[in-house]
């Protein structure tokens, strides 16, 4: 997003035709464009979905950007984060271990980075 509220009031929700939107929290000035799913998520003010990008059981915080094509799931991202296109950040296994993974603040993931193959229950990228 291009704009800066440094009150907090936002414009309202934008969701496109053809996006999908299943059991989420979605607040005030998110984006989510065409072909986007958010499912069982909570997107915080600013963040912004990009078109075929997949938000799963995950948190997203204040002006975060998923790119296109971009697969979150199980994840905390921090504010200001960008996923570039076609990156996957987490997953959810099969095993009855809960995995989480966390993006810092102001960070940005790297185009078709493949960040889910890890051995332990907490990842951190920052």
């Amino acid at each position: 997003m291009d704009y800066t509220y440094p009150d907090e009031e936002r414009p309202p929700v934008w969701i496109a035709r053809g996006a999908s939107v299943e059991n989420s929290m979605i607040c005030d000035g998110c984006e989510i464009d065409s072909d986007a799913k958010v499912i069982r998520s909570v997107l915080s003010p600013g963040v912004c979905i990009r078109s075929g990008a997949v938000v799963r059981e995950s948190i997203i915080l204040t002006d975060s950007i998923i790119d296109s094509n971009s697969i979150v799931e199980r994840s905390i991202i921090d504010k200001r984060v960008k996923i570039s296109s076609n990156a996957r950040i987490g997953a959810i296994g099969d095993s009855m271990e809960p995995m989480l993974t966390m993006i810092g603040k102001n960070s940005e993931v790297p185009l078709d980075l493949l960040w889910n193959q890890a051995r332990s229950s907490v990842r951190m990228f920052a």
